[in-house]
């Protein structure tokens, strides 16, 4: 309970801090302008556009790791300490209080997801129609995206097959969801421990740094195969279905992007929580 409420008074200062509505406004902006080229394409298939659109957004070019650099901006000051939070710690304990901050990255995790999937459906909503498979429109871009280009009418994004293949936009979705919290809670715990135990820089630097990593694994990708290969050692191209599940080209099955972080949250969770005791940490420091 007490962590809880520690967790509260982070999720207070959304309304206070103006990175938040920053990046909610450049998120709505990157979004549309990578998604809302469905409405015309859709108008000349002739069909409708499903909501599972966010399983593609990985898969396509450099522009996911845009999006994922303002996640890092959310989380570049964890813990999220200010004048307000010496007097937290010192009547909750470093350890209830690390508590609250960790369940508040997961809290910030969560909504940061969720808040791409419904902007990635809620730009193309004059031709949205809900149901489990991927729909005619995104196969059609996936298979034949050269079709209209008579027409001057291209997909907006890269529907990869490799991720369309075996599964439902829905299956696809719910996997993509999930993988995607796990990643973003194992970076906000990365730059937490990171800040708390060494230069605060250093935290948000590796993070950018991964951030960097998947965008040279998808980039590199289009030039040469074994550049896939690094998707192993990669947590932002764990989300990416497209360098997912193909055992039989040496890359990680679906079954990693699931257990991998979850292992890395709970070592970094059981190192923070197990040593913050020795920590003197500054409530106010910045």
């Amino acid at each position: 309970m007490t962590a809880l409420k520690c967790c509260k008074l982070n999720l207070m200062q959304w309304r206070l801090h103006p990175k938040y509505l920053l990046c909610l406004t450049f998120l709505a902006l990157n979004l549309w302008q990578l998604v809302h080229g469905f409405v015309p394409y859709a108008r000349a298939v002739g069909g409708t556009v499903s909501p599972w659109i966010l399983p593609l957004l990985p898969g396509h070019s450099s522009s996911y790791a845009l999006t994922m650099l303002a996640f890092v901006l959310l989380i570049s000051d964890a813990p999220f300490r200010n004048a307000q939070q010496r007097f937290v710690i010192q009547r909750t304990g470093k350890r209830q209080w690390v508590l609250g901050q960790i369940l508040y990255l997961f809290v910030l995790s969560v909504v940061f997801t969720l808040v791409l999937f419904v902007f990635s459906w809620l730009v193309v909503l004059p031709v949205l129609e809900w149901q489990t498979d991927w729909g005619v429109v995104i196969e059609t871009a996936g298979r034949y995206p050269d079709a209209y280009g008579s027409m001057g009418v291209f997909p907006p994004i890269t529907c990869s097959l490799d991720i369309m293949l075996g599964c439902t936009g829905m299956e696809a979705t719910l996997w993509t969801v999930g993988v995607q919290i796990l990643v973003c809670f194992f970076l906000g715990l990365l730059v937490l421990v990171c800040n708390l135990y060494t230069n605060r820089s250093v935290g948000t630097a590796l993070a950018t740094a991964l951030v960097f990593l998947s965008f040279f694994v998808r980039t590199a990708s289009f030039e040469a195969e074994y550049f896939r290969y690094l998707s192993w050692i990669s947590p932002m191209s764990w989300s990416d279905r497209s360098l997912m599940g193909f055992t039989n080209m040496y890359l990680p099955p679906y079954s990693y992007g699931v257990y991998m972080p979850l292992i890395l949250c709970t070592v970094l969770i059981a190192l923070v929580v197990t040593t913050i005791h020795r920590k003197d940490v500054d409530g106010s420091e910045n």
